[in-house]
């Protein structure tokens, strides 16, 4: 068998396939989370990127499946210009994020895939310390798919990081309800606004409902 997992949908304005290889890094497309961050993703990503660059900042990034996922959809409205960073504390999930772009010919001039502490941090030496710790380092989209704790955390570091005109910050990884209005608050205190919700049943959690934020400055 093939051991590239992928997913394949008909090739049209409306899906894409992107193909991923299984191992020890999260994120291989099927979790609820994921789902909803890439909607998400396509959403906000829409015509107004056609005649301008995209910048992408994807912490906790797994595979690296979300920032893919974002440069391609870039590329159907622009044929340059783009770039994402992708960070992660497990160094298996810099690997694959190198390793999935790879695997769907996006160039290496349009990733950095890093390791980074749990509050964001990167070595200095490291080429996405110069894309996150200046003025570039202002992102078009900021996308993180971890759990509660650590995004309560990072809100002042991820709000830091969001484009203040016209910048999204997508947040997933957290249950409907209670988990929502923790983070609302969190991000809220940081002076972002609230503006919309996504929410996706769980088949492995019954009842319980996983939701995906947006929020911008």
């Amino acid at each position: 068998a093939d051991e590239t997992a992928s997913r394949k949908d008909d090739e049209n304005e409306n899906h894409m396939t992107l193909y991923v290889e299984p191992g020890f890094a999260f994120g291989t497309g099927d979790h609820p989370t994921t789902a909803l961050c890439l909607r998400a993703i396509r959403k906000h990503l829409d015509d107004s990127y056609a005649s301008k660059p995209v910048t992408i900042l994807d912490y906790g990034a797994g595979t690296g499946i979300l920032g893919v996922a974002a440069l391609e959809l870039h590329r159907r409205l622009s044929p340059e210009n783009r770039h994402a960073v992708m960070l992660d504390i497990d160094p298996n999930a810099v690997s694959a994020c190198a390793l999935t772009a790879n695997l769907n010919g996006v160039p290496s001039s349009e990733v950095t895939s890093s390791l980074c502490t749990e509050s964001g941090a990167v070595d200095p030496d490291d080429e996405a310390s110069a894309l996150i710790d200046s003025d570039v380092g202002q992102f078009d989209i900021v996308v993180a798919n971890v759990l509660l704790p650590p995004l309560l955390s990072l809100a002042p570091y991820l709000c830091s990081r969001v484009k203040r005109d016209g910048g999204v910050l997508i947040l997933s990884g957290i249950l409907a309800g209670d988990q929502v209005s923790q983070l609302r608050d969190a991000y809220e205190a940081q002076g972002l606004v609230f503006v919309e919700e996504h929410t996706q049943a769980s088949e492995c959690t019954g009842s319980s409902m996983w939701a995906c934020v947006v929020m911008r400055p």
